[in-house]
Order: structure tokens, then sequence, then C-alpha cells
């Protein structure tokens, strides 16, 4: 099993293999497209990402989170709310495994 840590350190270049989406901002552009309720766009990113839909609880935490997030101003160099959540769909064990 890979190392979590390596996997982590080298999230610059998962967004970079990721190709355009994180890397200049289409990801966040598409996904705030979709829709203007954070459902549907907590939707559009798993699907974009997972190839899935979210379950009822994995898209409550994901609205909780994006909410929680966006009340504090990210500073310069930090992710905002939807890039961190489109991290952590991206270091998940679904998004790098396959069973």
């Amino acid at each position: 099993m890979p190392n979590p840590a390596v996997r982590i350190q080298n999230i610059s270049k998962c967004f970079q293999l990721v190709g355009g989406p994180l890397a200049n901002a289409n990801l966040t552009e598409n996904v705030r497209r979709a829709a203007k309720r954070a459902w549907s766009k907590v939707k559009a990113l798993y699907r974009l990402i997972l190839s899935r839909n979210p379950t009822t609880e994995e898209a409550a935490l994901a609205v909780t989170f994006v909410t929680d997030a966006e009340k504090v101003k990210p500073t310069v160099g930090q992710l905002g709310a939807w890039e961190q959540l489109a991290q952590v769909l991206l270091l998940s064990n679904e998004f790098c495994f396959v069973d």
C-alpha cells in the first residue's frame, strides 16, 4: 500500500496530472456553473472526480464543510473551500485505488 505521506506531499503534482481542471481553476468554475445550490455543486464535484453521486451523508458532510470553510477568507496561496473539498476527494482511497 502506498505511503499516505507521499500522496499528501505530491498533491500539487496530482492537481497537475488531473490536467486543466484544478491547475487553471476550470474545476471550480465548472462546479459553480453546475448550480447555485451547494448540494448540486457537491454532486457535480463528486461526479467529476469519483464518477458517482455522493450518498446523502457524504453530501451533508461536504455541504457543512464548504459552508463553514467559506466563512474563513483564504490567505494568499491557500486553497478555497471548493478546492479543499476537491483535494479531499482526490486524496481518497476511492479515487486512488481500483477494486
